[in-house]
């Protein structure tokens, strides 16, 4: 752009305008939300037309320098003769209008429209008011939305409390089951889990209870026949050591062998309801009653067998000792009332067994037995026949790759 300056102090002017365009805050418009722009733009193009900026004329800023030379030409403030839309014609020329938009035309034009859109006030203004609508619109659809959001949210917080409950009853369901499955008997040495309220029918508690006395005064008749023999080793001497030891293997050896052999055979007999295992316990409950009717007899199996606490090693007894032959007596009635809990337990169990089916049920419980072991030792067969196939088949594959070698 070509400037004709003729004017005095034009130069300085223009710095001067410059400083001032430069310190002058103007403060930027927010920028829209994209979900915005629609209203911004449509509030912006009905706004009012922006003020324009009127500045004082050449005779009131130093003599005419920013005044038109030729005073016919309105809108020239570059200099006489030039025009603000090309910046160069003749003298006296009218100055062009300024394009549409306010894309073009001089520096002083531009500075009077005001820049090439709305002012920042204006701006900011149909910002304030379109955004205010569309809060307030999106506020009721927040609104609605939140009266449908708390109705979900309960829902959802309701489900999520079933949620927990339901673990909470799994949880503890897990627990009285890892509970139940840990040994608790006997109490000095926690092997067996026993409990015969919860882990057993209703119509074998009977029977099982009456065995289970019968364990308990076994055990206590062992236990009273150590206690005698260790007795007649202090009053007749060494000789019975032998005797005493006896008592105390008896001690050790029944109370585990009542437990193991017959006891709990019928407890898991009657908690899995199998009708075979009652053969195994019947078996052993009669070598048991043997053993309770020997020991309270008391015979001279060796000299006096002072390990069997019966009757005719207590009537020995007491020629030795009147209150030791007093205190076998007591040992001895111990074992026969043992005898006849043996019986009545017995009789019980009996009863229970022919109730659930007795002999026909165990055949049918072994008889499925052994067709599954059969099934099995079939199993093992075929699948070793086919192993050995393959090898076979293998052997032949790597021997024929050899020959190809």
């Amino acid at each position: 752009m070509k400037i004709v300056a003729n004017h005095r102090g034009l130069g300085d002017d223009l710095c001067l305008l410059s400083a001032l365009d430069c310190i002058t805050p103007r403060p930027r418009p927010r920028p829209l939300c994209p979900c915005r722009r629609l209203g911004a733009s449509s509030s912006v193009a009905t706004a009012s037309p922006p003020p324009v900026l009127s500045f004082p004329s050449h005779q009131a800023v130093g003599g005419g320098a920013w005044g038109n030379a030729n005073p016919g030409s309105p809108g020239n403030d570059l200099g006489p003769g030039t025009s603000a839309a090309s910046g160069s014609g003749a003298p006296g020329s009218p100055a062009a209008p300024p394009p549409a938009g306010g894309g073009g035309g001089g520096f002083m034009s531009r500075l009077r429209r005001g820049g090439n859109g709305p002012t920042d006030t204006e701006m900011g203004a149909s910002y304030a008011f379109s955004g205010g609508d569309e809060e307030g619109g999106g506020g009721g659809g927040s609104g609605g939305g939140g009266g449908g959001g708390d109705s979900g949210r309960s829902a959802r917080l309701d489900e999520r409390e079933r949620d927990l409950e339901r673990r909470e009853r799994a949880l503890a369901a897990r627990e009285g089951a890892v509970r139940d499955a840990q040994p608790n008997w006997p109490f000095f040495c926690k092997v067996y889990r026993h409990d015969i309220d919860r882990d057993l029918p209703p119509a074998s508690r009977p029977a099982v209870r009456a065995v289970y006395w019968s364990l308990l005064l076994g055990a206590f008749c062992m236990l009273v026949q150590a206690v005698l023999a260790t007795l007649a080793l202090g009053v007749v001497g060494a000789d019975v050591l032998w005797e005493w030891m006896v008592s105390v293997l008896i001690l050790l050896t029944g109370g585990a062998g009542m437990v193991v052999l017959w006891y709990m055979r019928l407890y898991r007999a009657a908690a899995r309801d199998k009708t075979s295992s009652f053969l195994v316990f019947f078996t052993f409950y009669f070598v048991h009653l043997g053993f309770s009717a020997l020991c309270a007899a008391g015979p001279p199996l060796s000299g006096t067998s002072w390990f069997l606490a019966g009757y005719i090693t207590a009537s020995k007894a007491l020629k030795v000792e009147r209150w030791l032959g007093y205190a076998y007596f007591v040992g001895a009635g111990l074992w026969t009332c043992e005898v006849l809990v043996c019986f009545w337990a017995k009789s019980k169990v009996v009863a229970f067994w022919r109730g659930q089916g007795g002999p026909e049920a165990a055949r049918q419980d072994i008889a499925a037995a052994q067709a599954a072991a059969r099934g099995a030792a079939a199993a093992g067969r075929a699948g070793m026949g086919s192993g050995l196939a393959v090898g076979g088949g293998g052997g032949g594959g790597v021997g024929g790759g050899g020959g190809g070698g």
